[in-house]
């Protein structure tokens, strides 16, 4: 069985599996009640950005889809680096080309980081293909 721990706000028991990367070095604990809690010795503090981000993710999943497709692509083409910047803007490239198709939200640039620690959360094999910086919401 999974490793538990319990939410610091709400007290909701989550399993390890939703501890992401907040930094190279480090983890953190992401509860679905918004909070972001320090694991491993980081702290974590209040962070405007990533709750904009949680909402949008919450709000619009595809483009969290496109962003793994598109990062994918790369990877099966034979990059060994990837920048998450360029995927981002063939992200905002396609929704432009396709409004039909994808509308009602427009990309958000504080976002970018966001999402690549999210690819590399769920997919740890793209920890040394896409390079992350320390975020300045989290001290150590």
């Amino acid at each position: 069985m999974a490793d538990m721990r319990a939410c610091p706000s709400c007290g909701k028991v989550v399993p390890d599996s939703v501890i992401a990367t907040a930094e190279p070095t480090g983890r953190a604990l992401r509860c679905s009640c918004g909070d972001v809690s320090s694991v491993d010795g980081l702290r974590v503090i209040d962070d405007p950005i990533q709750h904009a981000f949680e909402g949008f993710h919450g709000s619009h999943p595809e483009v969290y889809e496109l962003f793994k497709r598109f990062a994918w692509e790369l990877r099966n083409a034979g990059q060994k680096r990837i920048g998450a910047k360029a995927v981002w803007e063939r992200l905002r490239y396609e929704t432009q080309v396709n409004p039909e198709r994808y509308s009602g939200f427009k990309l958000n640039n504080n976002f970018t980081s966001r999402y690549a620690r999210r690819l590399i959360a769920d997919d740890p094999s793209f920890r040394s293909l896409i390079e992350v910086r320390r975020l300045q919401s989290v001290e150590t």
